[in-house]
C-alpha cells in the first residue's frame, strides 16, 4: 500500500458533523469511542482546540461489570439496553452504576467550556472567533447513542446537545434515506470524513 495522505481524526470529525465546514456558533464535538472521549471545539471555518479522556465505552462496560460482576460481554449487553434511563431493578442498577462515569464526564466538559470562554473571546491569538462561549454540542462515536445520555447532558449543561449526522456534508437532499441507521452511522464519523477528504482531493 502507498499512503497519499496522513491526517488526525478531528479534522475528519468535523468534515463530517458541521454543515459545509462552517460554523456560525461555537460548537463542541463529543466523540465518545471505545478506547477514548475526545473533545472537538469548532468554530468559524477551523478546529479551535483538541483534546481526549480516557472515559471509553470499553470503560463503561468494565465498570458495569466489576459493579454487577457479569461479564464484559453481559456487561455491554445491559449498557445497550438500560443506558441511563433503564427501567426495573437491573435498569436502575445499570443507571445508578454508570451515572459516577457520566459525572466526570460532565466535570471535564465544563472545564473545557470555562477554559476555551476564558482563552478564546476574540483577543489577538485567541482560540475563538469571537462569541460569548460554546452554543451547541454534537455527539459522535459508538457511546453517543446511549439511551437517555442527550437528556442527560442537556439537564447538566444546560447546552443544546444533539447527535450527530455523518451524512450531513454527503446528502444533497437532507429526507433522503440514509445507507446507515443515525446509531450505526455515528460509529462511522471519522471513516465518512476521511472519505469526503478523498472524494474533494481526488486522491
Amino acid at each position: 500500500l502507498q499512503p497519499r495522505a496522513l491526517e488526525i481524526e478531528s479534522l475528519a470529525i468535523a468534515r463530517s458533523l458541521v454543515k459545509n465546514e462552517i460554523a456560525s456558533q461555537d460548537m463542541l464535538l463529543i466523540d465518545i469511542g471505545a478506547n477514548r472521549t475526545s473533545f472537538i471545539i469548532f468554530s468559524g471555518y477551523s478546529i479551535r482546540f483538541t483534546s481526549s479522556i480516557p472515559i471509553s465505552g470499553h470503560g463503561l462496560n468494565k465498570v458495569i461489570s466489576e459493579s454487577l460482576s457479569v461479564s464484559l460481554e453481559k456487561a455491554e449487553k445491559m449498557k445497550i439496553k438500560y443506558g441511563l434511563k433503564g427501567t426495573g431493578e437491573r435498569g436502575k442498577k445499570v443507571a445508578e452504576v454508570l451515572h459516577p462515569s457520566f459525572q466526570i464526564l460532565i466535570d471535564e466538559i465544563n472545564k473545557h467550556l470555562d477554559f476555551y470562554k476564558t482563552h478564546g473571546q476574540n483577543k489577538k491569538g485567541s482560540l475563538s472567533a469571537g462569541g460569548s462561549g460554546i452554543e451547541k454540542i454534537i455527539l459522535c462515536g459508538g457511546g453517543a447513542s446511549l439511551i437517555g445520555l442527550t437528556d442527560y447532558l442537556n439537564n447538566k449543561l444546560k447546552i443544546p446537545v444533539e447527535l450527530g449526522n455523518p451524512w450531513v456534508n454527503v446528502l444533497k437532499n437532507p429526507k433522503q434515506k440514509i445507507p446507515l441507521s443515525q446509531e450505526k452511522s455515528l460509529k462511522y464519523a471519522t471513516a465518512i470524513g476521511l472519505a469526503l477528504r478523498g472524494i474533494r482531493e481526488k486522491i
